[in-house]
């Protein structure tokens, strides 16, 4: 969605990509939605980097592919892990959405303020778990260097201000991923 342009990302920047980018397809099919959503009146909620308990186990993510990792003893990160994502814990992005859902008109951005580079995250999950995490040496083709939303218009219009920090919301997602399989859910 915001291909091209400088974070903090706000609703206003509108991104651009070519058909040759590694991540064009998903772009652009972001774009499509929101621009039938808005040709409608609807309501748009820009969700990002949301993460918590209840996540699939098929879910391939960086996060989740961490926690998979450190389960089995050890994290290995596929780069030096240099790049930077803004992380939102699932209770902050389901309240957001309650807010626009009710209250909203318009385009928000979704997103937290936990700010951590994918090797300080496979560090802190590392911790969590007691496993060591190991730095890869090949680059990942497409991925943007940094993903921080804008979210001055959620705080001005919902007063959305306090965040379920990373270290918090990591133990509870490990806590949550763990029960659900001794329990076999």
């Amino acid at each position: 969605m915001y291909s091209g342009c400088h974070p903090p990302y706000k609703e206003t920047d509108i991104g651009t990509t070519t058909p040759s980018h590694p991540r064009s397809c998903y772009i652009e099919a972001k774009r499509c939605g929101e621009a039938i959503c808005q040709a409608l009146g609807g309501k748009v909620a820009r969700v990002s980097l949301v993460y918590g308990p209840g996540a699939r186990s098929d879910d391939t993510r960086v996060l989740y592919e961490f926690i998979r990792q450190g389960f089995n003893g050890k994290i290995v990160l596929k780069d030096q892990g240099q790049a930077y994502r803004t992380y939102c814990y699932v209770d902050d992005c389901v309240e957001m959405l309650w807010d626009i859902l009710f209250d909203g008109h318009g385009v928000y951005n979704v997103g937290g303020t936990s700010e951590v580079t994918i090797c300080q995250l496979a560090h802190k999950i590392g911790s969590i778990l007691g496993v060591p995490v190991e730095l890869g040496h090949d680059g990942i083709k497409g991925a943007p260097e940094s993903v921080r939303l804008d979210l001055s218009r959620v705080a001005k219009e919902f007063g959305k201000t306090e965040f379920v920090g990373i270290d918090e919301g990591l133990e509870r997602t490990i806590r949550g991923i763990r029960w659900k399989e001794t329990n076999g859910k």
